[in-house]
């Protein structure tokens, strides 16, 4: 059995497409397609990764004589292991999310109260709070999962990470200018900026799951060659 029959099989017997084995390697996937049609193979980093997630030796994928995958001792030891910190990782996620909109919430109430900037520092805090929990657990995750559960948690919240430090950005920014001006004019720039930046930075941010979506289609429908 060769290196991409392996691949094909072992991909199957976990459930997985091969867009999301791509999404776990980083990978497009024309790659995975590539590999499993034995057109091409993985390079010894996506190999190392692929024998991690699929449970198996380096040696079991790369010998075409090997029939049987035989688990690596450090992957039967961490199946031996209760996966209570995994669980706890995946928790901190939704809580990050909610300490998030919490902080821009008491911040929204509070200037709506008093319209003092300096009354945005209790939500600020939370919500760098909220974001300093996010992104290590996305550190503490495996390298393939890092980038793409950065990227998921960041596209639904950024909504509420940004009206905050733009808003206090435009009134520092307005105060260094001598009035007259209009009173609303910090708010109005803020909102414009806000109604600008969130959209493209979070299109920016699934921009790569749209590719490897095309790339898809492309693979689905190859060009036809000439007679």
């Amino acid at each position: 059995m060769t290196i991409g029959e392996k691949i094909g099989m072992l991909r199957r017997k976990n459930g997985w497409s091969q867009e999301t084995l791509a999404e776990k390697l980083s990978v497009s996937r024309q790659a995975v397609s590539l590999w499993e049609r034995n057109e091409s193979q993985p390079e010894l980093e996506k190999l190392l990764t692929l024998a991690r997630l699929f449970s198996v030796t380096t040696d079991y994928l790369l010998d075409d004589s090997a029939e049987e995958p035989a688990a690596p001792a450090a992957a039967s030891s961490e199946k031996a292991d209760p996966p209570s910190s995994g669980r706890h990782r995946m928790q901190a996620f939704p809580f990050a999310t909610f300490l998030n909109y919490a902080g821009f919430l008491v911040s929204a109430l509070l200037w709506k109260e008093y319209q003092r900037v300096f009354l945005l520092i209790p939500g600020i805090l939370l919500q760098l709070l909220a974001l300093t929990i996010a992104l290590g657990c996305c550190w503490k995750l495996e390298s393939p999962q890092k980038e793409t559960a950065r990227r998921r948690w960041l596209c639904h919240n950024l909504w509420g990470l940004l009206p905050l430090p733009l808003l206090w950005c435009c009134n520092f920014i307005f105060s260094l200018y001598p009035r007259p001006y209009v009173e609303d004019a910090p708010f109005l720039l803020a909102l414009i900026l806000y109604l600008v930046i969130c959209p493209l930075w979070v299109r920016s941010l699934c921009r790569p799951a749209n590719s490897s979506a095309d790339s898809s289609k492309k693979d689905l429908h190859p060009p036809k060659k000439g007679l």
